[in-house]
């Protein structure tokens, strides 16, 4: 089994008191011709922002606006940690990200940029799924105990880290 390392360093440990200075920008995939995925991803910065009590928030998306030259480019604090809302670290987080990156950064953007493990590997997903589901199935007056959750996933058979995330949840 091979290991595949991130091409980034890792996200510093950051104090909720500290993220004034930093920019929180969540990039997702996005589409070229549909704006809902970008619009999703704007209500979760919203949400995001309210818990965080955090008006440092931008989005950006790898397709479509709005794209990550943008997005970095408001980053108006000295720094700024991409959030991806991606579910593994397969080729778009290992290979277009950063060359995304670095063409954003070009022509200036935040002082110090760090990025995150995609969300989809986060070890509190699993938990949050199972209570998710147990909510809905209460909800509508099933046993959660005599349900079952059917969890779909994609991937590609050109990056073994897609299956790999899913496997590990």
């Amino acid at each position: 089994m091979s290991i595949t390392r991130s091409p980034f360093r890792a996200a510093p440990a950051i104090e909720l008191s500290d993220l004034r200075d930093t920019v929180l920008l969540l990039l997702g995939h996005g589409s070229a011709r549909d704006e809902g995925p970008a619009r999703a991803l704007q209500e979760q910065a919203g949400l995001l922002g309210e818990r965080l009590g955090c008006s440092g928030l931008a989005v950006a998306t790898l397709e479509g606006e709005p794209g990550l030259r943008a997005a970095l480019h408001l980053a108006t604090g000295r720094r700024a940690l991409v959030l991806p809302i991606l579910m593994a670290d397969g080729w778009t987080f290992r290979e277009r990200l950063p060359v995304d990156l670095a063409k954003a950064l070009q022509d200036g953007g935040p002082d110090e940029i760090a990025v995150c493990a995609p969300i989809g590997l986060a070890r509190e997903l699993a938990p949050m799924i199972a209570a998710r589901a147990t909510r809905e199935a209460e909800r509508r007056g099933w046993s959660a105990s005599q349900c079952t959750l059917l969890l779909v996933a994609h991937g590609t058979k050109r990056d073994g880290n897609s299956y790999r995330a899913t496997e590990r949840h």
